[in-house]
């Protein structure tokens, strides 16, 4: 049988995906493409399932639109609350009127708006729904709207007898809220959430119609939407969901998931493009949704980020469901020349396609122009106070947080309904098969008394990993054994402690001797990847733990030991959820640092819809005994209710060797508190004491009090919180601080939380370990370095103030240095590490500076980093002994970056690293973005502060 073209390269993808990976050395960026590729194809294929039987798709669609309001955070739809329209200006021409309003999609969510309005209405007239896409249109600091990019629509919608609502989005609006969360934001909480910008693109436009409907100039059922490239895509979604559009031309806004995955097109789109897609759909799901009201797919034929070959592609898969609803003169297709541009074919296009299925004519229109300037488009002089647009992701989609039973047969159904659920939403792509997999020897080595064993496995098709079997040499296996199963990240410290107990060590995919290559961009492409294919790389992690943990269980000595499994931070989220999942239960789990909510720790897609940790690790207790460590006491709220059900046996819970189910319930956080996100890049740390510190916004110099879980405790002026912070100290009696604090300053779009595996190490030696937040790409170098500055002079009591900077954060050190008022501070000052920083600048920002998305994601600082910028070289020497650190393949080597010449670490060279007066300097194999959590820097940090040196221990592999 000969294949259709069309069908080859999934089959061949599918062919690729199932060859052993065991050649040595893994090669685990071919392995990720490989991956990539297959499950692109299993995606194809199940979406081509979905549109297979047209009958069965036409009775489910409703079913389906569901599921993608589901996906957009729209399911259950939220309350449709007074729109408030209020009209704040007008413009009138000869032809039309432009009136300039805003209306509330929900309380608080302004959304801009300009209504264009024909002059001369002696009957209803059709509608049109015009959602921008990204164009930025500011003057002097304020914001006009995208609106003001594309009014030349609404114009021409105007003056040819048609009613134009034409939106701001919630990101270049007048508002200003965020497109960019994962993308650039660090903002992963998203995908635990559910939420997407997606969805609130949607609702306001929603809205819109809901506003249309209510004009007397409109006919209520002849209402059409269309956009470009961002606004394309919300055509989609409000075409696919509002059955009251009658016609749709999304232009530029949809292609396919092969394009975006494969063909890497996702790098050239925020987050606002994509549903959370748990349900794992490709692109053409969605305009079969449209079926079969009047449907106009039109793109240009050089468009980069929505290549021609995936729009025919969609296009053609939804022919189909046309034809089947006979009403194929509903769907079009029209390719213009040119790249990603709104180009005046493209409008002409849009036009005529409305006139045909709105007006009922077939008139040859002409192209739009623009006419006004984007001061009379304005709606706001003066934002509203209680405007929810700008952060609307904080409060878009709703958590669930499910009531304890009061019956044990109650606890057990409804946990098992959770985890259920939770199959289904947040780890839809495990394997059907969970058998245990086959383990491969690729190398053993001895020392005096241990026994180390390299195996290799599959933990899926095309993801081959690695993991770390010990034993000591006296080892009987004929004698009981026990089995400590570590995950980390890469940590193969971790030896017997008796001459029976066996220890593995993994690190799950993309950590530690899996990682893949790439920098910080490269590695949150990855993780959207794994994203928009409907399963986090978080999500799979756990399924990783799940199958090496089986794979030892299977090796003979190790059939009986009881398990042991451990681990600190994000990985031990991912390990409680291995142990709820495991075929076999985990006879103990010992978690560290254990994070109290999905907010902090590893995204799973939906998660917080269902649950947060807290209910995992109640429902893990269910079988499993769960010992925690440096641990906050939130995460036991669950366990602590369920605990007092009667006739209900759960395991033990403990903390600090303590039985959870005694400790008094005072020991919670303070009810008063508010949960925050901890600032990310838009907040700057300026004061700390002991486990409070207060950050100021960089757009609003508001400052607020958070304790160290980002609780907030105040919000103001920065006098106010000072003042609360004083309360705190009197009710709580928290003694003044003394000793050697050691300030952490993070790198260009990276937090504070990049340095908690260094916190956890110089805490335990006894220092005040101080993670400082600053707004990387909002501010520049300097104005970081005075912030650092009130930073250090808030350490009242710390008698040496240690620095410890990664990347730009050493920058930061050293344009400290050069601030008249530190002075009086510099002799405070103990000693300064250095990691990966680019003291002569980075070739990488040269290459870049001039690339549009390098600019707007890394702002003013990130042109500071160049060699040719000035900035870099006027920054002055620390006048106390400072260290290096590096990252690079070794020597005689080119590094991890082609694009760079001599040794490197995929972003800063080795050479550029270095500083004359260093006192010491050390380098080893280790990427950029891990430089700072590698277990050898860690201890090199150790030593230097110590002994300010960073000896050899710090080397070794």
């Amino acid at each position: 049988m000969i294949l259709p073209s069309r069908l080859l390269l999934p089959v061949l993808s599918l062919l690729i995906a199932i060859t052993p990976l065991f050649a040595e050395p893994i090669d685990h960026d071919t392995a990720l493409r490989r991956y990539f590729e297959a499950k692109t194809s299993q995606v194809e294929s199940e979406t081509a399932e979905r549109l297979h039987d047209l009958d069965e798709f036409q009775t489910r669609q409703s079913e389906y639109r569901q599921q993608l309001a589901e996906m957009l955070g729209l399911h259950p739809q939220p309350e449709k609350t007074p729109l408030k329209p209020t009209v704040t200006g007008e413009i009138k021409t000869d032809s039309f009127t432009v009136k300039n309003l805003h209306y509330q999609a929900l309380p608080g969510l302004y959304v801009t708006a300009n209504l264009y309005l024909p002059n001369e209405v002696t009957e209803p007239l059709p509608a049109i729904l015009y959602v921008c896409g990204h164009s930025r249109n500011v003057k002097d600091g304020v914001s006009y709207g995208n609106k003001v990019g594309y009014h030349h629509h609404g114009v021409w919608f105007a003056s040819n007898g048609y009613v134009c609502l034409t939106i701001d989005t919630i990101q270049l609006g007048e508002f200003q809220g965020v497109h960019h969360g994962t993308y650039r934001g660090d903002m992963w909480w998203w995908n635990s959430r559910g939420y997407t910008p997606a969805g609130v693109e949607a609702w306001t436009g929603i809205r819109g119609i809901d506003y249309l409907q209510s004009l007397e100039q409109v006919d209520p059922e002849r209402i059409g939407v269309t956009g470009r490239s961002g606004g394309g895509a919300y055509s989609w979604w409000v075409a696919a969901l509002d059955e009251r559009v009658k016609a749709a031309v999304p232009v530029a806004g949809i292609t396919s998931m092969r394009n975006h995955v494969v063909d890497d097109c996702i790098e050239g789109h925020c987050d606002c493009m994509f549903q959370i897609n748990n349900q794992q759909w490709d692109f053409s799901m969605i305009p079969a949704l449209v079926a079969p009201r009047a449907l106009l797919i039109t793109n240009t034929d050089k468009d980069s980020i929505f290549p021609l070959d995936g729009v025919m592609d969609v296009y053609w898969d939804v022919r189909r469901v046309y034809d089947h609803y006979d009403a194929g003169d509903k769907l079009g297709v029209a390719i213009a020349e040119g790249p990603h541009k709104d180009t005046q074919r493209l409008q002409v296009n849009a036009f005529e396609w409305f006139d045909r299925f709105l007006k009922k004519t077939d008139r040859v229109s002409m192209p739009a122009q623009k006419l006004f300037e984007p001061e009379e488009l304005r709606v706001f002089r003066d934002l509203p106070e209680d405007e929810r647009t700008s952060n609307i992701h904080d409060t878009f989609v709703p958590t669930s947080s499910p009531e304890v039973p009061e019956t044990a047969s109650a606890w057990k159904q409804q946990t098992e309904q959770l985890k259920n659920q939770l199959r289904e939403k947040c780890f839809p792509d495990w394997p059907a098969d969970s058998n245990t997999p086959e383990l491969t020897s690729v190398g053993e080595s001895t020392t005096e008394d241990i026994v180390t064993e390299t195996l290799r496995f599959e933990s899926e098709a095309s993801v081959p990993l690695t993991l770390t079997l010990k034993k000591s040499r006296s080892f009987d296996k004929n004698k009981p054994a026990s089995l400590k199963f570590h995950v980390n990240t890469g940590d193969t410290s971790a030896s017997p402690q008796s001459p029976q107990e066996i220890v593995a060590i993994f690190a799950p995919r993309g950590v530690g001797p899996h990682a893949w290559s790439g920098d910080d961009r490269e590695q949150i492409h990855i993780r959207r990847r794994f994203a928009l294919l409907g399963q986090t790389a978080d999500a799979s992690r756990v399924w990783d733990i799940i199958a090496a943990v089986n794979a030892v269980r299977g090796r003979p000595e190790c059939k009986e030991a009881p398990c042991e499994l451990i681990a600190t931070g994000s990985p031990a989220v991912n390990a409680l959820y291995a142990a709820l999942f495991a075929s076999t239960p985990v006879d103990q789990l010992t978690l560290s640092e254990l994070p109290a909510s999905h907010q902090d720790g590893p995204d799973y897609l939906g998660v917080l819809k269902i649950l947060d940790i807290p209910y995992t690790l109640a429902m893990v207790a269910n079988r499993t005994p769960v010992e925690l460590q440096q641990t906050d006491k939130t995460v036991l709220s669950t366990y602590r209710k369920a605990s007092e059900i009667p006739d209900l046996d759960l395991e033990s819970v403990t903390i600090s060797d303590q039985n959870v189910a005694t400790i008094p319930s005072s020991d919670s956080q303070d009810e008063d508190a508010m949960k925050t996100l901890g600032g990310l890049q838009y907040w700057s740390d300026i004061h700390f004491f002991r486990d409070y510190r207060i950050q100021q916004n960089v757009l609003t110099s508001q400052c607020r009090l958070l304790d160290r879980r980002n609780n907030r405790h105040a919000s103001g002026s920065f006098e106010e919180c000072v003042t609360a912070l004083e309360g705190i100290r009197t009710e709580k009696n928290l003694a003044p601080m003394s000793g050697e604090a050691v300030v952490l300053l993070h790198g260009i779009l990276r937090s504070a939380n990049s340095f908690t595996p260094l916190r956890v190490a110089l805490e335990k030696d006894g220092y005040y370990a101080i993670p400082v937040n600053y707004p990387s790409t909002r501010i520049t170098i300097e104005k970081a370095a005075e912030d650092l500055h009130r930073v250090i002079t808030s350490l009242e009591g710390i008698e040496t103030v240690h620095l410890v900077g990664h990347s730009m954060g050493g920058l930061v050190i050293r344009a400290w240095f050069a601030l008249p008022q530190t002075q009086s501070q510099t002799q405070r000052i103990g000693r300064v590490i250095m990691m990966g920083t680019p003291n002569h600048g980075a070739e990488l920002a040269d290459r870049l500076h001039r690339f549009p998305p390098f600019q707007w994601v890394m702002g003013q600082a990130g042109q500071q980093l160049r060699t040719d910028f000035g900035t870099v070289d006027k920054l002055p020497i620390p006048t106390v002994p400072f260290g290096i650190i590096a990252g690079g393949r070794g020597e005689n080597t080119n590094g991890y970056n082609p694009l760079m010449q001599g040794d490197d670490d995929g972003t800063v060279t080795v050479a550029s690293t270095h500083l004359e007066g260093e006192s010491d300097f050390c380098s080893f194999p280790c990427l950029h973005m891990l430089l700072m959590r590698d277990p050898r820097s860690i201890e090199a940090t150790r030593n230097f502060l110590k002994h300010g040196s960073f000896t050899d221990q710090a080397l070794t592999e």
